[in-house]
């Protein structure tokens, strides 16, 4: 007679998790990582299925929100600090406040909020986040990925400048209003241009570099790419990167360039150089009086509507690098995210120490026995 317990349907040939409580076979032990799938999206040990990247949609507008009752809130002090503080200019300053006010407020509510996020899911799925970090990279050809701010930096100026040519052709008055915003601000537009500028560059090289590749590398990315694909995940992941750029074109293809670094490289430290590269290069380029690339606020509309060509030089002296960059390094469908790829190591780590004490593993055994008789 057949026991029902051991009719049991056999077990199907997914991969093992790189998980300490469920080690490699030791078929794929031999395999390379990155022919290593991916846990499967099913897996109820997969910490990226507790996460739910489309709430990030409700954020947006809770955010903006939150940002108009805070800018209430804190303009009320505001306004009686600068009505007896100086009353004879108390008007001009209430209709026009110091810009490093807002900046300070607006940006540091933004990151806040992603960052907050970024904790909220992390906790919640249970990630490991030095797992999702990644190593730090000491090696010559790591080091080496940090050229690619070159081409990415190139792309980015150039389909930025065809955007703005376009826009003064189509839209003057929107392109009107951007040429009024400059990066850097001088004494007449803040009375602590110091502080202002040194806000703007630790925001821009530090803090956005930070959050922004988790957030959406680290975090978004490999979500995605659990539930639809890795082709799938990088491409929308940057999409959404670049559509809240307001740069749909050269900052979705930069998310590409990030998505495709961070899979191949399975640490996080490099796209956040890169980026920090990117940012920091900006920050110079506007600092050139009259630079070649005619950044929006040293041009005057004319100027804009006429200068796509040398945005058109930039995108096609760069675009083919970029292409022959992510023909080299396109993951396959096999491949093992990042976040998997450095559990291995700990799995390797823990399966060796649990190997080098054989005997007092046995002698546990033998003295359970030992007590079990007795």
């Amino acid at each position: 007679m057949v026991n029902p317990e051991n009719t049991s349907p056999e077990p199907s040939e997914t991969p093992a998790l790189p998980n300490s409580a469920n080690p490699p076979s030791e078929s794929s032990e031999n395999l390379p990582s990155e022919n290593l799938e991916t846990p499967p999206p099913t897996s109820p040990e997969n910490p990226f299925l507790e996460i739910k990247a489309r709430n990030i949609v409700w954020w947006i507008p809770i955010g903006i929100l939150g940002l108009g009752c805070l800018l209430l809130i804190l303009s009320i002090p505001w306004a009686i600090f600068v009505l007896f503080g100086d009353p004879d200019a108390g008007a001009v300053s209430l209709a026009h406040p110091d810009p490093i006010f807002f900046l300070v407020i607006s940006n540091l509510w933004l990151y806040s909020l992603m960052a907050f996020w970024c904790f909220l899911q992390i906790r919640r799925s249970r990630l490991i986040f030095p797992q999702l970090l990644g190593k730090r990279p000491n090696r010559r050809r790591e080091l080496s990925q940090l050229l690619l701010v070159v081409p990415i930096l190139m792309f980015s100026l150039g389909s930025g400048q065809l955007l703005l040519s376009i826009l003064a052709r189509i839209f003057p008055d929107l392109a009107a209003s951007l040429l009024e915003d400059n990066l850097l601000s001088g004494a007449s537009d803040t009375a602590i241009p110091w502080v202002y500028n040194a806000f703007l560059i630790l925001l821009l090289v530090v803090i956005a570099p930070v959050v922004e590749e988790t957030l959406f590398r680290g975090i978004i990315l490999q979500r995605w790419a659990t539930k639809w694909g890795l082709t799938a995940g990088i491409i929308s992941s940057s999409l959404l990167f670049g559509i809240l750029h307001l740069n749909v074109v050269g900052l979705s293809i930069f998310g590409i360039a990030m998505a495709v670094l961070y899979l191949k490289t399975k640490t996080l430290w490099l796209p956040i150089a890169v980026h920090a590269l990117n940012n920091a290069a900006v920050v110079l380029v506007s600092f050139l009086p009259g630079q070649i690339n005619g950044s929006p606020q040293n041009l005057s509309l004319e100027q804009l509507s006429s200068s796509w060509r040398v945005g058109m030089l930039y995108t096609m002296l760069s675009f083919p690098l970029l292409v022959l960059y992510f023909y080299r390094n396109w993951p396959g469908k096999k491949r093992l995210f990042p976040y998997w790829a450095n559990a291995e190591k700990v799995v390797e780590f823990s399966d060796k120490s649990a190997t080098d004490e054989p005997n007092a593993i046995e002698k546990q055994g033998l003295q359970e026995s030992e007590n079990n008789e007795i």
